[in-house]
């Protein structure tokens, strides 16, 4: 039996205003500055929840407002049901359940979206235009947005006496935070842009298509290299849509190849990726860090290739395999490639049902061009990026797909769409309830704060022995505690140092530590070893004022002959064609008399601050932790033996960790 007028008018009224609220949210924590790190602060936590949730209660109003409806067609169902069931299972069965239900929570309300935009579209007239419009909307205002804050970075430095080139070294991070970020929300936007400006005429022309190119400059500015290939592969298709004369378009082919070369040429970062690399010089930071991010979510993916850690749990899994690595960050907040990141997230069953849904997209492409030509060129960009975890952009991409996906010949009858709303409504009740915040990064950052009181380094240690027994994986738990305990119980400092040397075998000051811990038990061989390995690792300890010490003063002698024989050790274990590290090699094996050579007037002392860590765990209410642990170092001197030392961190993990062995203290 149809639905009265007045049964209609409620559902359709709060429908309504679930647009509205949900638009206003994502305007405001897309447009606020910086968007990507301010959503996990407060107060701006909760306009984040409310603008996910939003789709999801919309959807349900939607659902119950009219007699029947009309989903997508059977395969796009089977596939996106896949995808939904995947990241509640994986939700289920990770580790930090709670926390992965939460951070799951954009992908939800993005599949939420696309349902309620697609029973839109495919019901009422005109709203498939209405559409359109708000993504070119969208999009223009994201770009003025970001390039009027460029502009101003870029007259300061102006205003400062900086030249071309430095100006071209800016990486637009307004207003999402960071580079990447814009250079993804742009790609996917600036079809849309296009779209306007040949849909327009006279002035509105004009605006877009000056909007438009705003939004390259956007794109440009950003430095993204994966940014850049994105556009490329937008142009071609776009041309190719076009449908010009054989001869007009090998013409405006060539056209485009000549002005994308000068594109990328231009762009800073794109230029120095062409040149040749020197091979005895140290590979590029940023290369190591992504094969590393690569071979850690490979490595995360074959623990668990069905279902995955959970989706957007890389930071508290990261840890797990980051001692089998090859340099790279001590932690990171997602792997750069959306592939490796959905694989180690979601497993096989994630990537597949992805996969199958792009290609249901591309097989659709008739039905909305500029939709598939925005999902192409941001899939060829996601290939080294991840930003699944930003709703600007997974609403960009749900508002694309439902714009493609088919619906089915049949409509839905009552019971079944009601079904469907009461699905969506009760994971938007889990995610809103079951869903926290890690707990643990606020522990950790109070113990730091009240451990530099004497009478309250009970209540620290207590607080990171908490934070350890919820996620026994924290390298910042594990170091602090253990310089916390080094000299009241050193034989557990010892097993605290050991576990943050197998999370983060390259930590500065962690052999140090666990060097005193063996010390302090009467270990004075296993001791100078571990002063070896520190040294070895970040060769300016050599010369710390922590020399200066009376009980290391009596281990200067067996250091010294702990680090020839590790030096010999490494000179067997580095593969052929390290060229880089050999040098390194040859100038510690110089500078072995260095150990305990001390200039106290050179000398600085300082505690690290992890600056990045409330990011990396999605808390911006707290404060950046400071290490425990009292660096005490040789200021750079102009001269050949400083700056002949080898960085930090120089040797890979596992070779730092096999020199453990000849101690007999191995890490397992």
């Amino acid at each position: 039996m149809p639905l009265s007028a007045s049964t209609q008018s409620p559902f359709r009224a709060a429908e309504l205003a679930f647009a509205i609220i949900g638009l206003s949210g994502l305007a405001l924590i897309s447009l606020s500055e910086p968007a990507s790190s301010l959503i996990h602060s407060t107060p701006w936590k909760y306009v984040y929840a409310i603008t996910l949730l939003t789709p999801m209660m919309g959807f349900c109003a939607r659902v119950a407002s009219d007699e029947s409806w009309t989903p997508p067609t059977r395969i796009w169902s089977i596939f996106l049901g896949a995808l939904l069931a995947t990241v509640l299972i994986s939700a289920m069965l990770s580790p930090y359940t709670k926390i992965v239900w939460w951070w799951s929570a954009p992908v939800l309300a993005g599949i939420a979206l696309f349902l309620w935009l697609h029973a839109r579209i495919n019901s009422l007239t005109g709203f498939r235009d209405i559409v359109a419009t708000g993504m070119a909307i969208g999009s223009a205002l994201l770009v003025l947005r970001s390039m009027v804050a460029w502009t101003q970075d870029a007259h300061d430095l102006l205003h400062q006496g900086a030249g071309f080139a430095t100006l071209m070294d800016i990486r637009n991070a307004h207003p999402l935070g960071h580079s990447n970020y814009t250079a993804g929300a742009v790609l996917l936007g600036l079809p849309w842009l296009v779209r306007a400006a040949v849909q327009s005429r006279g002035l509105r022309r004009a605006g877009w298509s000056i909007i438009t190119l705003l939004g390259l400059a956007a794109l440009f500015t950003s430095g993204s290299r994966g940014g850049i290939l994105g556009l490329g592969v937008l142009a071609g298709l776009g041309l190719l849509l076009l449908r010009l004369p054989r001869r007009r378009l090998i013409w405006s082919g060539a056209i485009l190849i000549v002005l994308g070369a000068a594109f990328a040429l231009t762009n800073p970062r794109v230029r120095s990726t062409l040149k040749s690399a020197d091979p005895a010089a140290a590979p590029n930071l940023s290369s190591v860090q992504r094969r590393a991010m690569i071979h850690a979510g490979w490595q995360l993916g074959r623990a668990r290739p069905v279902f995955g850690w959970g989706l957007h749990a890389t930071p508290l899994v990261y840890p797990r395999v980051r001692a089998q690595l090859d340099g790279g960050a001590e932690n990171v907040l997602q792997l750069h490639s959306t592939p490796i990141e959905l694989w180690a997230g979601l497993g096989a069953l994630g990537m597949g049902s992805v996969t199958m849904l792009l290609g249901l997209a591309g097989f659709a492409w008739r039905r909305e061009p500029t939709a598939a030509v925005a999902l192409v060129g941001y899939g060829v960009f996601a290939l080294t990026d991840h930003q699944l975890d930003l709703p600007i952009v997974v609403a960009a991409i749900a508002a694309s797909g439902a714009m493609l996906a088919p619906s089915a010949i049949k409509s839905w009858g009552k019971r079944p769409r009601w079904a469907a709303g009461a699905t969506c409504f009760s994971i938007g009740l889990a995610v809103g309830i079951g869903g926290e915040r890690d707990p643990t990064p606020a522990m950790n950052t109070t113990a730091l704060q009240i451990a530099t009181d004497p009478a309250r380094s009970s209540e620290a240690i207590a607080l990171l022995q908490s934070s350890l027994a919820a996620n026994p994986d924290q390298e910042l738990a594990h170091f602090n505690l253990g310089w916390l305990l080094v000299v009241a119980n050193p034989a557990q400092a010892e097993w605290h140092f050991r576990q943050a040397a197998l999370l983060v075998p390259d930590k500065g000051g962690v052999y140090f530590g666990l060097g005193l811990a063996r010390l302090n038990q009467g270990q004075t061989v296993t001791a100078a070893h571990c002063f070896a390995v520190e040294c070895v690792n970040d060769p300016r300890f050599m010369t710390s004022q922590w020399w200066n010490l009376e009980a290391m003063e009596s281990q200067r002698h067996a250091t010294k002959q702990q680090f020839r024989l590790l030096l010999k050790i490494i000179g067997y274990e580095l593969p052929e064609g390290a060229t880089w590290r050999l040098e390194h090699l040859n100038h510690l094996i110089a500078a072995v008399d260095q150990i305990g050579r001390v200039n106290a007037e050179d000398q600085r002392s300082y505690r690290r601050e992890r600056t990045g860590y409330p990011v990396l765990m999605r808390n911006l209410d707290i404060p950046p932790p400071i290490d425990l642990y009292d660096v005490r170092e040789s200021q750079p001197q102009a001269g050949e033996e400083a700056t002949t030392l080898p960085p930090k961190g120089w040797l890979p993990g596992p070779l730092l960790l096999k020199l453990l062995d000849p101690a007999g203290i191995a890490i397992h």
